[in-house]
């Protein structure tokens, strides 16, 4: 109740300040509805979650040739991810 309250004298202060208030406070509650909102959003990427399906991709092998995850559909596979030689991390 007391937000409530608080909330209408601020709108009657905007209208009475000529809505010049009103376009600063409009701004503050987009800005914090954004602040909320958009890291919801991207945090929604599109991972795969544990125990789907592999999203398909190719990369090169020792040799050069390229190599397919759909090249071993139905095969047990194993990724290792390793830092390149001689880089930070």
């Amino acid at each position: 109740m007391v937000s409530f309250v608080v909330y209408a004298g601020v709108v009657r202060m905007a209208v009475a300040a000529g809505g010049s208030m009103l376009r600063i406070i409009l701004l503050v509650l987009v800005l914090v509805v954004a602040v909320l909102l958009v890291p919801r959003v991207l945090s929604r990427s599109a991972q795969p979650s544990e125990g789907s399906m592999a999203p398909e991709f190719s990369l090169p092998s020792q040799d050069g040739t390229l190599v397919s995850l759909k090249d071993y559909r139905g095969k047990w596979v194993v990724l290792y991810f390793y830092a390149k030689d001689q880089t930070p991390g």
